[in-house]
């Protein structure tokens, strides 16, 4: 990368960060900068990989995750999920919360792999609280965010208990979403997956009946349903 682009970006966007306000939305508009656009992407990939101080980082992926280009802010939810597990719980909460709002589906969708990421990173005692914590929000989109990081892995004694209680959801985008969770760590603990799974499959909503249903035949065809073998 040729040193002037990589001057150019990092002087542009540390004054947009020293000028932003608590409150006030910054718009990178990389455009500006005479910048191409998958010159932008490749500046980014490199601070990524540790140019920059922690502090620095998370600066960097807050300012991005406000910006107006939907390609910018998604980038930004993918480097959320490098920010050291140590950082300050606020700032990564707050960061998280916003790209589960997030109106693009691509950041909304990449921050969940973040999400994952960052609690695979993090200690037990952290990565429980959270689970615990996040399952228990009033935001809709940060309940659903959580599922779906839940879906991507194992982080935590109480995901199954977590997963169980969100599948009462009132929301049916979650309960959906809890389907797929259930059924990709069925073999941990079957006889909790199996009731959630049962009883989803008599949802009131027909998107969420109809993917129970569908694990279900998946389950008893591979012999993994309780006493069905």
């Amino acid at each position: 990368m040729e040193i002037k682009y990589k001057n150019s970006f990092l002087a542009y966007m540390a004054g947009g960060m020293f000028a932003l306000s608590p409150g006030v939305a910054l718009d990178c508009q990389y455009a500006s900068c005479d910048l191409p656009e998958n010159v932008v992407i490749e500046l980014l990939d490199e601070i990524d990989e540790g140019e920059l101080e922690e502090s620095e980082f998370i600066e960097l992926v807050e300012s991005l995750s406000l910006d107006s280009h939907g390609l910018l802010r998604r980038r930004a939810a993918e480097m959320a999920g490098n920010i050291h597990a140590d950082s300050e719980y606020e700032k990564v909460e707050a960061l998280f919360t916003r790209f589960a709002a997030d109106v693009d589906s691509n950041v909304r969708s990449s921050a969940a792999g973040s999400l994952a990421r960052w609690l695979s990173a993090s200690d037990g005692l952290t990565r429980s609280a959270v689970i615990c914590s996040w399952a228990l929000s009033d935001l809709k989109s940060v309940r659903l965010m959580l599922v779906r990081a839940l879906y991507r892995g194992y982080y935590s004694p109480v995901e199954d208990e977590v997963i169980e209680h969100l599948g009462m959801d009132t929301e049916k985008e979650i309960r959906s979403a809890v389907v797929a969770a259930a059924q990709e760590h069925f073999s941990r603990n079957p006889d909790i997956y199996a009731s959630v799974i049962n009883r989803l499959s008599l949802d009131p909503s027909r998107r969420v009946r109809k993917a129970a249903r569908r694990a279900l035949v998946h389950l008893l065809r591979t012999g993994e349903f309780p006493g069905h073998a």
